[in-house]
């Protein structure tokens, strides 16, 4: 007996915010002033409208970039991975592979 998964990007988007962090990393755009989440409470501040409403312009201008689409692809492996238990491949992980 098997079970079969399967979740594509429509029914698990990338967020807003990972979006908008990849943004500034690829396009080396400061971090300074950027505001996500915040880690403790994980309330979201007052820029979370402006983010989510730029999340389809940004995801293009991040998918535009071998990097976005490979730190994208390695988010979704990893996924799997925690989901599956794969603990190989969390071992394994760097963050070089996206690089």
């Amino acid at each position: 007996m098997g079970i079969e998964l399967k979740l594509t990007d429509h029914e698990l988007p990338v967020s807003p915010i990972f979006i908008s962090f990849l943004l500034h990393v690829i396009e080396g755009l400061p971090f300074e002033g950027a505001q996500w989440g915040e880690q403790l409470s994980e309330v979201m501040l007052g820029d979370q409208h402006r983010i989510i409403n730029e999340a389809a312009d940004n995801a293009k201008r991040v998918l535009a970039h071998k990097q976005g689409q490979a730190a994208i692809a390695r988010a979704y492996q990893l996924l799997l991975a925690l989901l599956t238990g794969d603990v190989d491949t969390i071992k394994t992980s760097s963050l070089n592979s996206i690089s």
